[in-house]
């Protein structure tokens, strides 16, 4: 009865929880999917986002005359032990295949991105000697006796391997498992590389089949003590087996896993015993396909969670309700046990299949996820002493990992760096690892749950891969059941999904880099283009965004859409969530470019690479374009106080952005800010007037360079706090009264931002900015005295000004609006617009929202004005990258018959916001009506601040 008590109990306290006593499980799947960054080995790519990891590992494989650099250190050291890497691989694998619709599409890539990671070495070692495989790389021994970073070690990369004469079916199968589970995953996405890695997975099958024998007695103190293979290595064949099974449907895998007879009956599930994964793999063909002769190993799965559920002799519980069966490294069985739980558990539901463990308890699908949140609720925090025991989550996790990269001083820091045996200074220190390996989950406490947090004691505070990577499916199933759903506003039917908007929103500038592509560019059909910019003026300017759908970069606008880039994460990065980091990668690739024009030549700022004039007698992909890549600059004597001046406010905002992230990185955006300000104060003139036709008419300073020396110097006031900037700002007097805000026009946005030290900061000096900010919105409110801002039928702010791209003009303003809202409500502020009408947050937010739900789908014509979203979106937008074929390669000419076909764009931009609808609500879906159908980068950035604030529903 005692059991039956239990699981009452846990299934009541399921049944009715609150959402706000749930841990953040979006958030600890997006750092439990961070961490694997900080395990790669290899050449690191530029978005690497845990800064203080580097390349290493660069001659991995030489000694054998192969590449096998890439993949995975496995948990603190520096060694490439393929059999937990291979089963880390197939639980990311599995992880995804099963709830990659709960982890949202960014999550989702994110996943794939890791294990291809993965699998890219995998497929070497699999593939880079006809009869070998190759399992690991570096000397263990050797290693565990330095404490040294990764990048820093001078131990052996010794290259180990099994054959036919040296077998290894333990660790060829598991490498079989890993390749046919991730060849599922890429089928979707990557049908090539699919088809490359399921066929690597059958030959590894056969080989590891045909040479039968344990790798540890190969290899021996290679890889023992550290991961032998203690089970043997039938269990491995089986797991093999049926993950072929799996992407295959071939009956002789079928075959050959009854072949195999009777297997363990095992209460454990880890990277050395794979029965119990296996037998819950194959019951889905018994549960789910109704297929009868899989019954054995769906009794088989049901007589494992038997031994698992609370009060089998098999399975103990501390005191505080974790499962603890290992004394080393506990968590790996708890995290892969969970995994099966809420995956049998899944499975059932689908069947409305019900058990029995020969007792008179039911266990239904809810017994299982209620276990299984308790487990996962544990090592987020939930537990006696109230720690989490995943790295970076929460208010109180591990200090003192044992791990050497996050322990010891990265190399920026160093003169030096620190030997095998130097690096044992930062092992004995009391003091906490000065990296923090973020989402790394450790081994745990011990079984009166008590956790010393020492990095000498391995056993329980030393993080794997093969912890992370089962618990990426219960946390995404977590995050999909409680967390996803409240991101919603509370009308949840009348409102759109905003946070797939923001993060489809965030995607977009994937669509227009420029530069090196990193490995985990998300939109295949796009590559690596723009390779030789500022080649013809001897400098460096690879890098930065495409403006919008040609192929030139004008770094006027390319540094508006950096400051509203970061602008909006500076308002709303904490209701970002897991996008925060998207929006961090998105700006830092603004940035990298912009300094590089800032710093390559004294007394010059580059602002523009490309002649527009003859890229736009063109239709050609980015990658294919053979027009001129002319550099524009502006000096002394071509002065450009506008494009200086808005160059000084993106690298200032963004220097706040990086302040807590990467201080090094945030101090350089900081000190080229202040630079280039004053070059935009010492020389000053319009950059329209020093380039000519090369800006205009595509960007022209139509409003002159004043509202620029105001804006900049706005914000090197927030970053600094410099008083010189205050006086500068006063001494150039009273500005516009504008009821317009876009790359050009900045002073609506610069009245705001300096409205925030009157409101927020009670600063008294800046109520002419307060009064100019909310002159500003009453031209923009409807039927105030002063409103001069038209709206079309179906609600939607019109410029009739400016008609093109109309809804550069509404994603801009929807931002002040929001944000003037956040510093009213920060301080209780009202106002009126000389009517009787109180003007509170509520009003502007309102109308932001209208607005925001207008571009998402809520108009008369049902369409949602971004690009991959909703059912009915343009399908004919004006951008080259997106209209032509990625292949073969189109010249200038030949590619205009793609902008003059009616057919729809083959390649989808997601995410992206085009100019929208005109005066009456009618959009015409034309590729040739660049006014309406051609997306832009300063389009997309201002509307990422309020898609957070809404994601969030609503909270300031």
């Amino acid at each position: 009865m005692t059991s039956l008590f239990f699981l009452v109990f846990l299934f009541s306290s399921f049944l009715t929880l609150n959402v706000d006593a749930n841990p953040n499980y979006v958030e600890a799947l997006s750092k439990s999917l961070l961490f694997f960054q900080g395990q790669r080995s290899g050449p690191l790519p530029t978005d690497q986002q845990l800064s203080w990891r580097a390349s290493s590992g660069l001659s991995d494989g030489s000694s054998a005359n192969v590449d096998l650099t890439g993949g995975y250190y496995d948990a603190g050291d520096n060694i490439k032990f393929n059999f937990p890497m291979a089963f880390t691989t197939t639980m990311l694998s599995w992880s995804t295949l099963e709830y990659g619709a709960q982890m949202g599409p960014h999550l989702q890539n994110v996943s794939r991105v890791n294990i291809r990671w993965a699998t890219d070495y995998l497929l070497k070692c699999a593939t880079a000697t006809p009869g070998k495989l190759y399992v690991g790389v570096g000397d263990p021994n050797a290693d565990h006796k330095c404490w040294e970073r990764p990048e820093d070690m001078d131990t052996p990369r010794t290259v180990y391997y099994v054959s036919s004469s040296n077998p290894g079916s333990d660790v060829a199968a598991e490498t079989a498992a890993a390749l046919a589970a991730a060849s599922m995953v890429f089928r979707e996405v990557d049908s090539e590389y699919s088809l490359l890695l399921l066929a690597a997975a059958k030959n590894v099958m056969q080989f590891a089949i045909q040479y039968r024998g344990n790798y540890s007695d190969s290899l021996s103190s290679s890889v023992c003590p550290f991961y032998c293979s203690y089970s043997g290595y039938k269990d491995e064949l089986m797991w093999g087996a049926a993950w072929l099974l799996k992407a295959t449907d071939d009956s002789n895998y079928k075959n050959f896993i009854e072949s195999l007879g009777g297997g363990d009956h095992p209460d454990i599930f880890n990277w050395d015993s794979k029965y119990a994964g296996a037998y819950v793999l194959l019951s889905q063909r018994a549960l789910v396909n109704k297929d009868i002769n899989y019954e054995l190993y769906k009794q088989e799965a049901e007589s494992f969670i038997c031994k698992i559920l609370p009060n089998s002799p098999s399975t103990h519980y501390t005191p505080g309700g974790l499962m603890y069966k290992l004394p080393q490294s506990n968590l790996q069985h708890v995290t892969a046990v969970t995994f099966l739980l809420t995956t049998y558990a899944k499975y059932m539901k689908a069947t409305q299949h019900i058990f029995n463990c020969g007792n008179s308890v039911i266990v239904n699908p809810d017994t299982l996820i209620s276990l299984s949140k308790q487990q996962v609720d544990y090592i987020l925090g939930e537990n006696p002493i109230k720690m989490s025991y995943m790295v970076g989550f929460g208010s109180s996790f591990p200090m003192r990992i044992h791990h050497r990269a996050s322990s010891l001083p990265s190399q920026v820091l160093l003169s030096k760096p620190f030997n095998c045996t130097e690096g044992f200074q930062f092992y004995h220190t009391q003091n906490p690892n000065p990296n923090i390996l973020t989402g790394a989950i450790v081994g745990g406490p011990d079984k009166n749950d008590e956790y010393p947090d020492k990095r000498d004691d391995y056993i329980h505070s030393e993080p794997a891969t093969y912890i992370n990577a089962p618990f990426v499916g219960p946390l995404a199933y977590f995050a999909s059941l409680f967390l996803f759903s409240s991101l919603l506003t509370p009308n949840v039917d009348a409102s759109p999904i905003y946070i797939e908007a923001l993060s489809k929103s965030l995607l977009f500038f994937h669509g227009q880099r420029s530069g090196p592509l990193p490995t985990d560019q998300q939109f295949s059909w796009r590559a690596s283009s723009g390779l030789s910019d500022g080649s013809s003026a001897n400098v460096d300017l690879v890098g930065g965004y495409y403006t919008e759908g040609d192929n030139v970069k004008h770094n006027f606008p390319m540094a508006f859409t950096t400051t509203m880039l970061s602008w909006s994460t500076l308002e709303y990065g904490e209701q970002m969530g897991t996008e925060l980091q998207n929006a961090l990668v998105n700006i830092r690739w603004a940035t990298d470019y912009l300094l590089k024009c800032a710093t390559a030549t004294p007394e010059k700022l580059y602002v523009g690479v490309g002649d527009p004039n003859a890229d736009h007698k063109c239709w050609e992909r980015p990658e294919d374009m053979d027009t001129p890549r002319t550099v524009y600059s502006v000096s002394p004597s071509n002065p450009g106080s506008d494009v200086a001046a808005e160059t000084a406010a993106a690298l200032a905002a963004a220097s706040m952005v990086f302040k807590e992230v990467d201080s090094a990185y945030s101090l350089l955006l900081l000190a080229t800010a202040k630079n280039v300000m004053q070059f935009a104060i010492k020389y000053r003139g319009s950059y329209s007037d020093s380039l000519s036709s090369s800006v205009c008419p595509f960007y022209c300073s139509y409003s002159g360079y004043k509202d620029e020396l105001m804006w900049g110097a706005a914000w090197l006031l927030k970053a600094t706090d410099d008083s010189y900037y205050k006086n500068f700002i006063q001494s150039l007097g009273g500005g516009d009264q504008p009821d317009i805000f876009n790359w050009d026009n900045k002073y609506a946005g610069a009245y705001v931002l300096l409205s925030q030290r009157a409101l927020v900061n009670n600063d008294n000096t800046f109520e002419q900015y307060k009064l100019e900010a909310e002159s500003f919105i009453c031209k923009i409110l409807p039927n105030t005295p002063s409103s001069s801002t038209s709206y079309t039928p179906g609600g939607l702010m019109y410029n009739y000004k400016l008609p093109q791209s109309n809804l550069q003009h509404v994603t801009a303003i929807t931002f002040l609006l929001t944000t003037y809202a956040k510093y009213m409500k920060a301080t209780q502020h009202t106002f009126n617009c000389g009517n009787s009408v109180t003007i509170v947050p509520d009003t502007l937010i309102s109308l932001s929202k209208q607005e925001v739900d207008y571009i998402l789908g809520e108009n008369p014509a049902k369409m949602s004005y971004m690009v991959g979203y909703g059912t009915s979106f343009p399908m004919r937008i004006h951008h080259r990258g997106s209209s032509i074929p990625s292949q073969p390669h189109f010249s200038c000419a030949d590619g205009l018959q793609f902008l003059n076909t009616s057919n729809p764009n083959p390649n989808i931009l997601t995410g992206a916001i085009v100019g929208g609808p005109n005066e009456k609500d009618a959009y015409a879906d034309n590729r040739e009506d660049f006014i309406q159908s051609e997306p832009t980068t300063y389009i997309n950035a201002p509307f990422v601040g309020p898609l957070a604030y809404f994601a969030s529903g609503g909270s300031a």
